[in-house]
C-alpha cells in the first residue's frame, strides 16, 4: 500500500507581467516591451525603467504592433526565449 504525501507536490508560481509589443522578430517571437517606475532610495527620485522580453507566440493569437499582453514566464525555449504570450489584451 503506498502512500501519497502532499507535500511532495510542488506548485509551480511563474511570473505574469503585462506589456506592449514593440517588434514582430519572427512567425512566432514578438518583442514586449514592459515599463515600471522606480525610486531611489537614498534621494526618494523616482525614475523610469523599461526591459524588453522575447516572448514565443502560440498558435491562434492574432499580434499587431502595439498590443497589450500578458506574458507568462515558462521553460527555456531558446537561447533568449523564456516568456510566452498568455493574453491579449488589446
Amino acid at each position: 500500500m503506498s502512500k501519497t504525501n502532499t507535500s511532495d507536490v510542488k506548485e509551480l508560481n511563474f511570473k505574469i507581467i503585462k506589456g506592449t509589443v514593440k517588434k514582430l522578430s519572427d512567425s512566432r517571437t514578438v518583442q514586449v516591451l514592459v515599463e515600471g517606475m522606480k525610486i531611489n532610495s537614498k534621494y526618494n527620485k523616482s525614475y523610469k525603467t523599461s526591459k524588453c522580453y522575447p516572448s514565443d507566440i502560440k498558435e491562434g493569437f492574432k499580434i499587431a504592433i502595439g498590443d497589450s499582453v500578458l506574458i507568462q514566464e515558462c521553460k527555456p525555449i531558446s537561447k533568449t526565449k523564456k516568456w510566452f504570450v498568455k493574453e491579449v489584451i488589446s
